[in-house]
């Protein structure tokens, strides 16, 4: 399987990493989409984003999770497209992407109940595990270059083992969980369900980027309360188990998923 980016993915992922650093404080993961117009419509052309496959979407997410973004709205909307394409008998317009964003506005950011995964649908897990990546990248890099700065008893944080062991823990763990989106992301697009990979990836994102949180704490100590963007994108980690669900229900839920591709079929028995 070839999980490389396409130019066009590439190009994307650039621009939107651009988009978020010039971003004004506040702004939602939409407003960035926005604001490098794949929500807009030259002419009567189609809005770039209703172009998008799962993967396309996968790695906007990311981009918007590593700033810190607010994902609610972006989620909402890209489920909406997915559960309905044909809604309202619109076709691939500007119009029937604006009716869908102006439905989704009044839904968006209602926290998950406490065991409400499995009201997520498979292609939704997966958005949201690349969102989680984004987060957990965004707090690794903080972290490692705070540790590259920091000094104690006269040698920099990272040239000492403990900090250096768990920041590599860190981000093997990050590595792993984005090999396990893009792979379900890319099953996904070519027409294969992910079923419990779907959940699987979730579970393993959420971890991962809780895990860089705690790192991204641990590197800046007490300094950090006073760093706005550490503390945004921590809040986005602890926030990421109401989004998602807690990695322990989402593992209960890939064990019921493969557990019921393993059962025999009733013409079998």
């Amino acid at each position: 399987m070839n999980l490389e980016p396409t130019r066009n993915q590439r190009l994307l992922v650039a621009t939107l990493r651009r988009a978020s650093v010039a971003a004004p404080g506040g702004a939602t993961g939409w407003d960035v989409l926005e604001a490098v117009e794949v929500t807009a419509a030259a002419s009567h052309d189609v809005p770039t984003v209703l172009r998008w496959g799962l993967l396309d979407w996968c790695l906007a997410l990311e981009e918007l999770g590593v700033a810190g973004h607010d994902a609610a709205l972006a989620w909402a909307v890209h489920a909406a497209l997915d559960a309905f394409p044909d809604e309202h008998q619109l076709p691939e317009s500007p119009q029937r992407l604006e009716s869908v964003v102006e439905r989704c506005r009044s839904e968006a950011g209602v926290p998950l109940a406490s065991g409400a995964t499995d009201t997520l649908t498979d292609r939704e897990l997966i958005t949201r595990a690349a969102y989680a990546i984004g987060v957990g990248h965004g707090c690794l890099e903080l972290a490692q270059a705070r540790a590259a700065d920091r000094r104690i008893s006269g040698r920099r944080l990272i040239e000492l083992q403990g900090p250096a062991h768990r920041l590599a823990h860190a981000a093997v763990l990050l590595v792993d969980a984005r090999i396990g989106v893009w792979r379900a992301a890319t099953d996904e697009d070519a027409g294969t369900p992910a079923g419990g990979w779907a959940a699987a990836c979730a579970a393993s994102s959420v971890h991962a980027a809780v895990v860089a949180a705690h790192e991204l704490v641990q590197a800046h100590g007490a300094a950090g309360t006073g760093d706005q963007r550490v503390v945004e994108l921590y809040r986005s980690a602890y926030a990421l188990p109401h989004a998602c669900g807690s990695p322990q229900l989402l593992w209960e839920r890939v064990g019921r998923q493969w557990l019921a591709d393993c059962a025999p079929s009733p013409e079998a028995c």
